[in-house]
This record gives C-alpha cells, structure tokens and sequence, in this order.
C-alpha cells in the first residue's frame, strides 16, 4: 500500500474527530495551507475511501448549496495524529465562514 500523501496528512491533522463537530473542505485547506483544488479532490477520496465522514451540512456564504461537514471517522485505526492546534484553526475558520 502507498504511503498517504502530503495533502492527505495535512487534512486528515487538521479534521476535527467525529464527535467533535465537523469542518467543510474548504475550512480543512484554510487549516492545512493546502490549494483549493487539491483539498477538494482529495476530501472526495478520503470520504469514498471512509477517512472522513459526514457529520452535517452548514450554508457559507457566496455558496448556493449546502457544504458538508467533515470530520475524521474513528472506525479507522491508521489515522493520522492530531498535531494539536488544528481545532483552533477550524473554529476560526467556521467563525469566519458561518
């Protein structure tokens, strides 16, 4: 098996657990210093490959539809360790977005 990714490994440490809220894609980049693109597609492969999950949806605004909530599932033992500070970047963001 490949060795997860830089992107991967910075969102996966920035992604509040389940059962501690949720973050939208956008909100995980913002935290990881990662691009846009780059954070959404690999967002997507994370939630079909069962890393991340959906806890919810929230309106941001200049976004006509619904954003998902993320978070990190616990169903998963290889998961990233959390570096610490990612859940303060995260309220931030969502504070600033919500």
């Amino acid at each position: 098996m490949r060795p997860k990714g830089e992107i991967t490994q910075a969102l996966l440490s920035k992604a509040p657990m389940h059962g501690d809220g949720g973050a939208t894609w956008k909100c995980l980049a913002a935290a990881a210093q990662v691009g846009l693109g780059a954070a959404r597609t690999t967002s997507r492969n994370l939630l079909r490959s069962g890393e991340l999950v959906v806890v919810g949806e929230t309106r941001a605004p200049g976004v006509c539809r619904p954003m998902l909530l993320l978070a990190r599932s616990t169903s998963r033992s290889s998961l990233a360790k959390d570096s610490g500070d990612g859940g303060l970047d995260l309220v931030r963001c969502w504070s600033r977005h919500g």
